[in-house]
């Protein structure tokens, strides 16, 4: 009988020391704190990269970063003498810390495209500043809309001046690669390779040949004439309309609607060509009446399409692809 009990006492000892083991307390693991990170864009050239001494300041690394490139923020942004710095990885520096007004968390690059871009301090029409954002100032923008404005940071090294975060209208600000493409090459042109004939001259005619299409396309043209007196300016066009020989023909008198969708405003061109002379926009959603169109195709970029005459509300020609039947 005896023997026949040593199994039933193993079990009941072998369970009270699984309870025993159960009520013991369990040593907690240390959480791993979770690190956001977002992609993001630097509008600056030549963005410095600093580093955080063992007494909290900030020292510049020597590293810099060119204007576009496009970064990784960690969701970090700490401030050292009233100056915040947010935390970035880059592909050819690691991470480290740079100025961080510049930053937004799925910042995107734009550029403003018109001379009248006036600064507000919020996003409402009562809020506007006495600053004027420079045209063609390569800008990070922070991809929501708010009530009709865009947040947009940017550094005018030319004047000096720190433009954001702050706000701006939307119809002032374009997110084409196109566009803000071509006005890094400009910057690279006009201001870091002023004085390198080759470079300039490089640069512009990269701009020219790659974004046909940018809303700088004239201002490219005008500056190839120290290199190659005979392309034409978009001020040469609007003296040479008459004498373009374009083939084109008549349609039937319809309405159309620039496209709601659009980011921008649509230009509208003395003659059917991205280098004709700019006479006026039109709003994204606005009416419009066409008369004729080319009989050829024009690309550009990698999009085929006719240009159609507007006769109303302004004269003037838009590229087909950006238009539509309401």
């Amino acid at each position: 009988m005896k023997q026949k009990m040593y199994p039933l006492l193993i079990l009941i000892a072998a369970l009270a020391l699984i309870m025993i083991g159960c009520d013991a307390p369990q040593e907690e693991l240390p959480e791993i704190p979770e690190v956001t990170e977002y992609p993001s864009v630097n509008p600056v050239n030549n963005l410095s990269m600093f580093e955080q001494t063992s007494e909290g300041a900030m020292e510049r690394t020597g590293d810099r970063l060119d204007m576009g490139e496009e970064i990784v923020f960690l969701d970090e942004v700490i401030e050292v003498d009233n100056i915040p710095y947010a935390k970035v990885r880059t592909e050819d520096f690691g991470e480290g810390y740079v100025f961080g007004y510049y930053i937004f968390a799925e910042g995107v690059l734009g550029v403003i495209i018109d001379e009248g871009a006036i600064e507000y301090s919020e996003p409402e029409l009562d809020k506007a500043t006495s600053r004027i954002v420079p045209e063609r100032l390569l800008v990070a923008v922070h991809p929501e809309e708010d009530n009709g404005f865009y947040q947009i940071a940017g550094y005018d090294a030319v004047n000096g001046s720190r433009h954001g975060p702050t706000w701006v209208k939307k119809e002032f600000v374009s997110l084409r690669e196109p566009d803000w493409f071509t006005s890094i090459l400009l910057y690279k042109a006009l201001v870091i390779n002023a004085d390198n004939a080759t470079v300039k001259e490089e640069l512009l005619k990269t701009a020219r040949d790659e974004f046909p299409s940018s809303v700088f396309n004239d201002v490219v043209l005008e500056a190839l004439q120290e290199f190659e007196p005979t392309v034409s300016s978009a001020a040469d066009n609007a003296s040479q309309a008459a004498d373009v020989d374009v083939a084109t023909t008549p349609i039937p008198t319809s309405v159309f609607l620039v496209n709601p969708d659009a980011s921008r405003n649509l230009n509208v061109r003395a003659t059917p060509s991205v280098s004709g002379d700019l006479v006026g926009q039109l709003a994204p959603g606005e009416e419009i009446t066409i008369d004729m169109r080319t009989e050829a195709l024009d690309t550009i970029g990698d999009v085929e399409e006719y240009w159609y005459r507007v006769s109303s509300p302004l004269e003037g020609w838009v590229f087909g692809a950006f238009i539509q039947a309401p």
